[in-house]
Formats: C-alpha cells, structure tokens, sequence
C-alpha cells in the first residue's frame, strides 16, 4: 500500500539545506538468510529482534555471510501490524563483528553523516505510513529508496549529531545507574524474601504457607462475555491479559459492558489493593501486578486475583511472586501444550512459601518500597530527558532550530 504524502508543500528550505530521495544519496543492500549457519558463538547476527531490542537481544552465525562495517545503518523492512520494530535503526559499531540478516536493510552514504542518517530515516513517518494496521508490513526496495529526506551540508549534520551526543551521554550514564538499582532492588527482594537476611530484631521462625491457607482467590469472569455485549459507554470495564504486566499495571483502553449484562453473567468486581495475577504464561514468565483502582472493574477468565488478607500485605506477596524463585515454581506448575497456564487450583493449592509475621512483612516493605521509590525517580527522569531529547531531535534534523557555526566541536 503506497502511503499518502503528508509533507507540507511550499515549506521553506534552510539555507544550504538540500532535498533529495534517499536512493539519492545511499547504496542499499538487502541481508541474507542465516538460518542454516545459526552457531552458539560467532558473529552476531543483526535481526528485527536484535535492532529493535538495541542490540541486546542477540543470535550468532559461524558465517559472516553479509558483511557489516563500522558507520553501516542498517533498519527493519517487515513487521507485524502496528509493530514498533518496522523502520527501527541501528548503527553498527565496529568493522568485521556482525553479519546482516534477512529482511533487515543496510545504508551507507557519503553525503549524510551516519549517525545523522541513523536519526533521519529512524521509524520515519514515510516509513510508518505503510502500516495499515491489519496486515504483514513489508517495505520493499522501491519504497525504501522513495524516502524524501531533507538534510543539511556534512558541516552542520556533525555539529547536530554533537548536540545530540550530550544527550545520549547524559541517558547513557543514567541507563547504568538504573541498571544498578535494578540489580540492587533484585538483590534486597532475594535475600529478604526468602529469609536470607533477616531484618534487625525478627528472629521468629518462618511458617510454611499456600496461598488457600489465608486468601480467596477469585476466578475472572469477563470471557464469558459476547461481542453483541460490549456497549459503547458501560458502567463495567473488563481488563484483558495486556494489562497485567510483570509488576506493574499497564493503563489501556479497555471494553466496557452494561450493567444488565453484568448481572446476567454473575459479574464480580475487582477491589483496590486485589492482587491481578495471569495465569496464562508469557514467554518464560508469569505476570502479576497490584490493582489500585476504585472504578468498577471485571477481568478476563485467564486472571484472577487475591482478596486482601490480615495475614499478608499484598506489596509483600506480589514482590514474592515477581522473584524468579516463584516464577520458576509457576512454571512447573503450568501445563499445555499451545497455550501454557497454570491452573487456579494449582496455583491455590501448590505455590508453597514460608511467610513472616505481619511486623516483619512490614519492615521488608519499607526497604523494598524505599528501592522501588529511588527507581521509579530515576525512571521519571529518564524519561523526561528523552522526551527532551524527542523535541530537540526534531527539530534539529528539519532546520527548525539551527546549531551555531561557532560551536566547539
């Protein structure tokens, strides 16, 4: 599907600013297939997962059939619909390391500095326009090289990509400090969770628990519900599987049904402070999150959740759940053999663990609540830094803002 051209026309063009068609400008060339040469060790091969993860998720070939040199673009050409891999970038950072897949494109210009080209063509919106949401993306060749581009003389593409560097130093160095409070709050749940460390003054034995022993746990009703009940505007909204993520709740719109609807299928609401927890399992992982909400809420059949109990607190037993120790135990639980899940009774009856008393469950909360805190500021200022970074970006690689000829480089 041809996208349709958006671009303003009659647009003043900064001064020394050219416009040209990316085929214009670089050599293009298409990766290769590597599954015959996939190796433990090797070169790593540069796929839709590998860029679109950064370069952390990796595969390596004992072949380096499509060679990758230092300052090579390269980009993602197919994708699912609406997927946020399709027109991903990436630069390659050393000669003689990685070897380019199939379906993934390779840039190389000598008219646009390549990290400038890297900023330009990256989840462009020529690109993303191809995306009718409903099937496969593929960008061909024709298409790819259609790209317009506006770009200004190599002097001024370098003292942008200088700006833009200060930037990514800064959201470099914070991405390490996050990384470490991440390892250290991994650290504080392993040892206090399971006993390891104890906090001053608690030396009162651990009791072995289930969760049937103290809690109901209560099974989802929202699957039951046809297409002909969704109303527009329903008093009920029923949360589905996307929501419940590893730790966290993900807000997204949500369907909605009618109060006589909910009535007809017996609904049963959602309480704040209810622990959401899905039993379908994704990828290696079994999500579970707390609910802190007030509206009226149903879930879908794969989520139940626990009651709030005055034996536990439920931070306490969701910070229990997201160790890997448990997660490991919910594995072994689950069964099936296309969609994997663990049964409620399962999960009612077999996930044992040793419980503290109340006061201690308190103080462990207060040192993991404390971690949780100095991540989450942390987070809001990676996350405003890159929303500057965003704004800055844009309107540094169109012209609207321009870098002094003066600046030192």
């Amino acid at each position: 599907m041809k996208p349709k051209n958006k671009q303003k026309k009659n647009k003043k063009i900064s001064d020394g600013w050219e416009i040209k068609k990316l085929g214009e400008v670089v050599d293009f060339w298409n990766g290769k297939g590597h599954e015959k040469d996939i190796s433990e060790r090797g070169f790593i091969v540069v796929n839709s997962k590998f860029v679109s993860s950064n370069g952390i998720v990796r595969k390596f070939s004992k072949k380096q059939i499509s060679p990758l040199q230092k300052n090579d673009v390269v980009m993602v050409m197919s994708d699912v619909p609406k997927g946020k891999a399709i027109a991903k970038t990436f630069l390659i950072d050393r000669d003689n390391f990685y070897t380019l897949n199939q379906r993934i494109g390779g840039f190389k210009s000598k008219k646009i500095q390549s990290k400038f080209l890297q900023n330009l063509i990256n989840r462009n919106n020529y690109f993303l326009q191809f995306d009718d949401g409903v099937n496969q993306t593929n960008l061909r060749k024709d298409d790819i090289l259609g790209c317009p581009l506006k770009f200004p003389p190599f002097s001024e593409q370098k003292r942008i990509i200088a700006v833009l560097g200060v930037w990514d130093e800064v959201l470099g160095k914070l991405g390490r400090k996050i990384e470490v409070k991440k390892n250290i709050k991994k650290g504080l749940m392993q040892n206090f969770l399971t006993g390891e460390i104890r906090v001053d003054g608690f030396s009162e034995k651990w009791e072995e628990k289930k969760l049937s022993d103290f809690t109901d746990l209560i099974q989802g009703d929202g699957d039951w519900i046809l297409s002909k009940d969704i109303a527009e505007n329903g008093k009920y909204e029923v949360i589905q599987l996307g929501s419940i993520g590893f730790g966290e709740y993900i807000n997204k719109k949500l369907k909605t049904i009618s109060s006589e609807t909910f009535l007809n299928i017996g609904g049963k609401l959602i309480q704040s402070g209810d622990l959401l927890f899905n039993r379908m399992v994704n990828g290696d992982k079994v999500n579970v999150c707390l609910f802190e909400k007030d509206d009226d809420y149903i879930t879908s059949v794969d989520i139940c959740w626990l009651r709030k109990s005055k034996e536990f607190l439920n931070y306490y037993l969701l910070q229990l759940m997201l160790l890997q120790k448990s997660q490991n135990r919910f594995l072994v639980l689950s069964s099936g053999s296309g969609r994997v899940r663990i049964s409620k009774k399962n999960l009612f009856e077999k996930f044992k663990f040793k419980l503290p008393s109340l006061e201690e469950q308190e103080a462990i909360v207060t040192i993991l609540m404390a971690a949780d805190e100095e991540l989450a500021e942390l987070l809001r200022k990676q996350k405003l830094y890159e929303e500057q970074k965003k704004f800055l970006l844009n309107n540094l690689i169109s012209g609207e803002i321009r870098v002094s000829e003066n600046m030192k480089m």
